[in-house]
């Protein structure tokens, strides 16, 4: 986009969240990546809490979170924050995602800095209300390529990619295709490996697709297969537990189909039923 005209960047933005809410079903749209930083003409493009002034923004957010089940990932930015964010990833609801190297064996692009696996990028933003981070930096992509990068690069604009990639995994075929919005998020961020951003000493999730893809499916002790977990369901899964019944009685209580039920799918069978999720949703999504 041109960034000589923030208006016109900020109203394109709103558009394409418009398009993507008219058009989610048919296309079968999980997640929508930005990364660009984008404000009203005269409005600050980093924010140090929650911009939920942004109301064209938040309702658009709201709209495809609830309505569509499809989630906003955004770029925290570039800007060597550890207090803010950039708009649209301060927005309540966006899936913020900050950067980290996946290597020691190179030089950052960005900055001078001591480059290891899991170590927070030195451009990159945070915020204590950053989601999720991922790799930015000496990524190869077609964002690059459009840019005239030669196809690599680095940034949060590269992290943020992954993380709708991730979400795009989990809902395809596979066994998650059934989940929501929220019950998508809590996976990445339940599983995420726990990095400390040694500037700020703040710790996020870093995402494992391999160990979000590794827990319970939404239909654990889902007896009857009607898409949802009853008190008397989760009772026999119990039974099975205490082999008082056959497995038979309730095959989706063994969740991961080992053969056995175990506590663990007990308890994953009661989240299905409080929550849709095997995986308790946490924080202010």
């Amino acid at each position: 986009m041109d960034r000589a005209d923030p208006e016109r960047d900020f109203g394109r933005v709103l558009q394409a969240l418009d398009w993507v809410a008219e058009h989610a079903l048919q296309f079968g749209i999980v997640a929508v990546n930005i990364i660009l930083a984008v404000a009203r003409q005269g409005d600050a493009v980093l924010r140090q809490e929650p911009c939920r002034e942004e109301a064209e923004l938040v309702a658009r957010v709201r709209r495809l979170w609830c309505e569509r089940d499809v989630l906003v990932v955004a770029a925290s930015g570039n800007d060597r924050r550890t207090d803010a964010l950039t708009v649209p990833a301060c927005v309540p609801g966006v899936v913020s995602v900050g950067a980290v190297y996946d290597a020691a064996d190179f030089a950052p692009s960005k900055c001078i800095d001591t480059a290891f696996p899991d170590r927070v990028a030195c451009f990159s933003n945070t915020a204590p209300f950053l989601k999720l981070l991922a790799p930015g930096e000496r990524i190869t992509t077609g964002i690059f390529q459009d840019l005239g990068r030669e196809g690599e690069g680095a940034g949060t604009s590269a992290a943020a990619p992954h993380v709708s990639g991730a979400i795009a995994a989990l809902r395809g075929v596979g066994g998650f295709e059934e989940d929501s919005a929220a019950c998508t998020l809590a996976r990445l961020v339940r599983t995420g490996r726990v990095v400390t951003d040694h500037r700020s000493g703040l710790q996020f999730p870093r995402i494992d697709l391999a160990a979000a893809a590794a827990t319970l499916p939404t239909s654990t002790g889902d007896c009857n297969f009607d898409g949802r977990v009853t008190a008397n369901e989760i009772e026999r899964a119990v039974d099975i537990l205490l082999s008082r019944a056959p497995r038979i009685v309730c095959p989706n209580a063994d969740g991961n189909g080992d053969g056995a039920v175990t506590l663990g799918e007990i308890v994953a069978a009661v989240n299905v039923r409080l929550h849709a999720c095997p995986l308790r949703p946490v924080g202010v999504v």
